[in-house]
């Protein structure tokens, strides 16, 4: 049997001891230090002249005296004499001159770091001197390295406005959390310079503010996302220079608006790879609307707008002088009704006859608006006056041109009704009936049949129309007539 317990080395009764009591009190006066252990000190290395009852000391290394060869052993004066007990791992002293814990860690005492553990707001009181290695304070400054096992509560309690933890580095870059009477809250961040911002709890609505001239940055993977400029409302999404209210920028770049709920879609509003602009409805992946920039070509398109399977309408890029574009407008037809138009009133144009594409027979010159052509057997149009069987005028500004096929087949646009103006030989008198003449070369001039001149089945497809006005001394505006 043992005589003495394994970890504190307490003196054990043995069977049939005498003078137990004896053996019994040494382990009591050895547990009443070892139990809650407080010494004096544990860098003295002579023994004190006058130790009092239960004084206990940690012996350093080089004492003399009574303590000589007892290094880091624990010296209790008891019974008018020196007790020394040696220390195990783990043990845990209160160094009373140093306000420290110490522990036994290798066969060394070493200063520890003490941890609370509580879920309960608690006082701390001589923070200064029991982490006076770890942390130091002037004035209202805490300086170092706090290391907290569970919670910090900082604060008194009381329903003032307090700046209640402060880090701060020594550039002047300060973290700090703030409260206030109100129960409002605030994380404010303040870089070496002058400028700060919060993240702040405020009338009852999360605000991230900055105080002076600087935008607020949104940044994922190291790369700027999104941007508030500092001076104005507004958004940028890609870049840091908004320049409207919404700014997108990117490789990529779209806005897709969603509605939830019963028949609700969603549209998509992008600008594609050769930067046009698009609508799409996303349900079904194709453009209902597309523009393109106004400084494409004369003749390029402009706008474009779907329709199921098919385009709907078409607009161009005009110049406005004419002569350039095919067209400024393209409609789509009805596959039911064949209609590519309706109107509910008027539809105005600035041109005053009705013309029709008629093709160029293949020996024509190309022909001039407000002069005479004839149509030969085969509809077609000819500037030789004996080909032609029937005489018509090339129409100057049309306010409706029938026959489009869209071909690339030479034409030429010929009045059918309507005013059209018109170069003549001869006198021009308004009210006369206008006929088609040989020319000396060949071609086709225009002039009045003269007073005692009357029509007949002969000069009947010679007849281009009647002198509406006169526009010049040879220049005339006539109501065309064509085929009747």
């Amino acid at each position: 049997m043992a005589d003495a317990t394994p970890r504190l080395g307490l003196p054990l009764l043995a069977a049939a001891q005498a003078q137990k009591h004896v053996t019994h009190n040494e382990a009591l006066t050895v547990l009443d230090v070892l139990a809650q252990i407080a010494v004096k000190s544990r860098s003295q290395t002579l023994p004190p002249a006058s130790p009092a009852e239960g004084d206990a000391y940690l012996i350093p290394f080089g004492a003399s005296g009574a303590w000589a060869w007892r290094d880091g052993q624990l010296a209790l004066w008891t019974a008018g004499g020196w007790r020394f007990i040696t220390a195990r791992d783990g043990w845990v002293v209160l160094v009373e001159a140093e306000q420290a814990f110490v522990v036994r860690r290798a066969g060394a005492w070493t200063a520890t770091t003490m941890l609370a553990h509580s879920h309960a707001t608690t006082e701390v009181t001589g923070l200064d001197a029991a982490l006076a290695t770890r942390v130091s304070k002037a004035g209202d400054v805490i300086t170092g390295r706090l290391d907290v096992g569970q919670k910090l509560v900082v604060g008194d309690g009381s329903a003032v406005d307090a700046e209640g933890l402060v880090v701060r580095h020594p550039t002047a870059a300060t973290v700090s959390a703030h409260v206030n009477a109100g129960g409002e809250a605030a994380l404010a961040l303040r870089e070496a310079g002058s400028r700060k911002g919060a993240l702040a709890w405020q009338g009852g609505n999360m605000r991230l503010r900055t105080d002076i001239a600087a935008p607020l940055v949104l940044a994922t993977q190291g790369v700027d996302r999104l941007t508030v400029p500092a001076d104005r409302a507004a958004l940028g999404i890609g870049t840091a220079a908004p320049a409207q209210g919404l700014h997108l920028a990117g490789s990529a770049v779209g806005l897709r608006l969603q509605a939830t709920g019963g028949a609700a879609r969603s549209w998509d509003l992008i600008q594609t790879a050769d930067g046009h602009l698009e609508v799409m409805d996303a349900g079904v992946g194709t453009a209902m609307i597309r523009l393109r920039s106004v400084t494409a070509a004369e003749g390029a398109e402009a706008v474009m707008i779907g329709g199921h399977a098919g385009v709907s309408a078409r607009f161009y890029n005009v110049a406005g002088s004419g002569g350039g574009p095919a067209c400024a407008l393209a409609l789509g037809v009805n596959g039911t009704t064949g209609r590519s138009l309706n109107a509910a009133g008027t539809i105005n144009a600035a041109g005053a006859d009705f013309a029709e594409y008629v093709p160029l027979a293949p020996d024509c010159r190309a022909v001039t608006p407000g002069t005479v052509v004839g149509i030969d057997q085969d509809g077609r149009v000819t500037d030789r006056f004996e080909a032609a069987i029937a005489f018509a005028v090339v129409s100057t500004a049309p306010a409706l041109v029938g026959g489009d096929t869209g071909g690339d087949e030479p034409a030429a646009r010929i009045a059918f009704a309507g005013r059209v103006p018109l170069r003549l030989t001869g006198p021009v008198v308004p009210g006369r009936v206008v006929v088609a003449a040989a020319a000396m070369a060949g071609g086709v001039l225009a002039r009045c049949l003269g007073p005692d001149e009357r029509l007949s089945d002969a000069c009947d497809p010679h007849i281009l129309g009647r002198i509406w006005r006169c526009l010049g001394p040879d220049t005339a505006e006539i109501a065309a007539r064509m085929g009747a």
